[in-house]
């Protein structure tokens, strides 16, 4: 199959895909572990209560806002 064929994936459709993937997996994993590591930062960086909830809540408030555009 030739990257001319009509009908058939752009060049680099699979590379992009495999990367996307990747990509989504690792922020993923990033992003499920702030709640879990906020104890943690919560002492290393003598945080109080409300400071550590904002971490917490961060990423969920901006995941959401950024997908308005």
């Amino acid at each position: 199959m030739s990257a001319n064929t009509p009908g058939g994936p752009p060049p680099g459709a699979y590379r992009a895909l495999a990367l996307a993937t990747l990509a989504f997996a690792l922020c993923f994993s990033v992003w499920g572990l702030v709640a879990p590591l906020a104890p943690r930062f919560q002492e290393l960086y003598e945080l109080s209560s409300f400071q550590i909830s904002v971490v917490i809540a961060t990423p969920v408030i901006l995941g959401s806002l950024f997908r308005i555009p």
